[in-house]
């Protein structure tokens, strides 16, 4: 394959990571899962009805909705040029810079967080007020995956010739 069809054929990486926007449904997930538990061991030792059954439906219902509450962000990497000036307009503070940071990881949040955004696309100021609304692990994460798109190679095992199966 030639160097143009490569460049033309290429995408840019992508990042994605999920994050459920209704905490409450996760722990009442857990909060079931540990009374599954419990009832199991109970309708062992019982004579009476079992309670399993209608815990199993319950949890599986709030597993439902904890898959309509969840919300998969991914981020596409920028091109180099775009990359650099993002960088360039946010540089480290002192202590980052002394951890080996080329940017500010606060400054860069929301504008990486915009320009980075495929799905759903995210604004300038959506991204701020995410940053500045969210919790810190919410943020971490979109961060992530924005920063990891930008600056993480994957490697790409391929399957010998033949075979359809991985290489082990």
């Amino acid at each position: 394959m030639d160097i143009g069809t490569i460049r033309k054929r290429r995408k840019p990486p992508t990042r994605s990571v999920r994050i459920c926007i209704d905490p409450d449904l996760l722990a009442e997930r857990d909060r079931l899962r540990r009374l599954l538990d419990e009832v199991r061991r109970t309708d062992e030792r019982s004579n009476s009805r079992d309670r399993a059954p209608q815990v199993e439906a319950d949890l599986a219902a709030v597993e439902a909705e904890i898959r309509d509450a969840t919300v998969t962000f991914t981020f596409r990497a920028l091109p180099r040029a775009e990359w650099r000036r993002l960088v360039a307009a946010h540089p480290p503070a002192d202590g980052d810079a002394a951890d080996g940071l080329d940017f500010d990881p606060d400054g860069i949040c929301a504008p990486l967080l915009a320009a980075a955004s495929v799905d759903p696309e995210i604004s300038l100021s959506d991204a701020e007020a995410i940053v500045d609304e969210w919790s810190e692990a919410e943020v971490t994460a979109l961060f992530t995956a924005a920063f990891l798109a930008q600056r993480e190679i994957r490697d790409v095992p391929l399957p010998s010739s033949g075979s359809a199966a991985p290489p082990t």
